[in-house]
């Protein structure tokens, strides 16, 4: 009897955990650059163009499957104004994709700090390219904000 009441519980507990870690329910996650680092600086392999101003930077991240991941980059010098960035192509089947953004322009940007942020919608038509937000959608799952600072 002892053995079959242990075997109940630990069944029970085996799918409370199983559903506690559903990946839909975990937020997307921008895994590189990590928070509160500086981006730019000589040899930095986030870098897009080594030999160019550092406004380009590649960023890596994880979305849920059935999502479609957006960046959106805040300077903080003009936030809460988000913009969004290139188009995100070829997330792989763990979720796991890099993508590139934008941080200010060739002449403008450089020593400012920026908040980076991850959506991942449902709606892969949710967003566009350049568009300005100013709050988070509902419909949209959102990263913790990584904070980095552009060296040059």
């Amino acid at each position: 009897m002892k053995r079959i009441l242990f075997i109940v519980v630990l069944t029970s507990l085996s799918a409370i955990g199983a559903a506690a870690a559903d990946p839909d329910d975990t937020p997307p996650q921008i895994r590189s650059p990590k928070d509160g680092q500086s981006v730019g600086a000589e040899g930095d392999r986030t870098c897009v163009k080594p030999s160019e101003p550092r406004y380009r930077i590649r960023v890596e991240g994880w979305v849920a499957d059935q999502r479609t991941p957006f960046f959106a980059v805040e300077p903080l010098a003009v936030g809460p104004r988000m913009w969004i960035q290139p188009a995100i192509h070829g997330v792989r089947a763990d979720g796991t994709f890099s993508g590139m953004v934008y941080l200010g322009t060739k002449t403008e940007g450089v020593g400012e700090q920026f908040k980076l942020y991850l959506f991942a919608c449902a709606d892969p038509q949710r967003y566009r390219e350049k568009e300005e937000v100013l709050a988070f959608a509902k419909d949209c799952q959102v990263s913790a904000p990584v904070e980095i600072t552009r060296e040059r």
